[in-house]
């Protein structure tokens, strides 16, 4: 009994797998008609010619004034209000400088990397490449870059990872707002160029 159990149901799985594969089939299933003939040999494209779809309407429009009359809104009723008398105020506002990385335009380095050949990317160098990289780097208070490369060219020569090794070598004197180190936002542009 389980035998025969077992036969019909690998009977039914394989039915509905080759059933499911058809219908599969039947569904993605295309014709091509290429360029047929009818019998006496008259091209198909002769006997449908070119349709041209309809050409939109032109819009239409109102030639003749409206005659509608004007809209009018009901003013409301003056109302005399009896606001109290204003005393003078003693409120001190205080300006508060904008928050963020300032801005620095001309560093002050505290240490700068030697012997940039080391950082020249070897494939570049073997194929006779040249390139720039540009970064936006936060400084932090203590003078650390954290860079990020915002473009390089040419691309996918290694000079974008080769700036941004050389630009953690670099350290500067962090910005300062109201006497205080603060976190600054610096722009540098590495040339990579053979001697």
């Amino acid at each position: 009994m389980a035998r025969v159990l077992a036969t019909r149901a690998t009977s039914l799985a394989a039915s509905s797998l080759l059933l499911g594969a058809a219908g599969l089939a039947a569904l993605t299933a295309s014709t091509v008609i290429e360029k047929f003939s009818l019998p006496d040999r008259t091209p198909v494209e002769s006997m449908l010619g070119i349709v041209d779809p309809p050409a939109a309407p032109e819009p239409r429009r109102r030639t003749e004034p409206l005659d509608d009359p004007a809209f009018e809104l009901p003013l409301p009723l003056p109302h005399q209000a009896t606001l109290p008398e204003a005393a003078p105020s003693s409120a001190v506002f205080t300006v508060r400088q904008a928050e963020g990385p300032v801005l620095i335009e001309r560093p002050r380095w505290v240490r700068r990397p030697v012997a940039l050949d080391r950082y020249y990317p070897r494939r570049a160098r073997e194929a006779g490449m040249e390139g720039v990289v540009q970064l936006d780097c936060l400084v932090s208070a203590q003078g650390a870059l954290r860079c990020a490369v915002e473009a390089e060219s040419p691309a996918n020569w290694g000079f974008a990872a080769a700036a941004l090794r050389m630009a953690g070598d670099h350290q500067m004197a962090a910005a300062s707002r109201d006497g205080v180190a603060v976190e600054g936002r610096y722009r540098m542009r590495i040339p990579f160029q053979l001697d």
